[in-house]
């Protein structure tokens, strides 16, 4: 086989192999960037009387003296009242 042929099929075989990966070498995307740039969906909030954890999106909401209070349900949110 003549070295020509060799450099043919070589550049052809890189080609081939160019048009076969071309779709896998997509970079990697990194979250860490992404988290930076953008909120996040929803904070966890601490309910003050029973001290769990929701999402602020789905607590009970009290506004006292300025402050807003977030509760896990209108029974935490009753009880705080009655003890306040």
């Amino acid at each position: 086989m003549s070295p020509i042929k060799i450099i043919l099929l070589a550049v052809l075989f890189y080609f081939l192999f160019k048009l076969v990966t071309a779709g896998k070498n997509k970079p990697s995307v990194n979250h860490h960037d992404r988290d930076a740039k953008t909120p996040p969906d929803d904070i966890l909030v601490e309910d003050p009387f029973c001290h769990t954890y929701i999402p602020q999106k789905e607590a009970e909401k009290l506004i006292l003296k300025g402050k807003p209070y977030y509760f896990c349900s209108k029974k935490c949110l009753k009880s705080f009242q009655e003890n306040k």
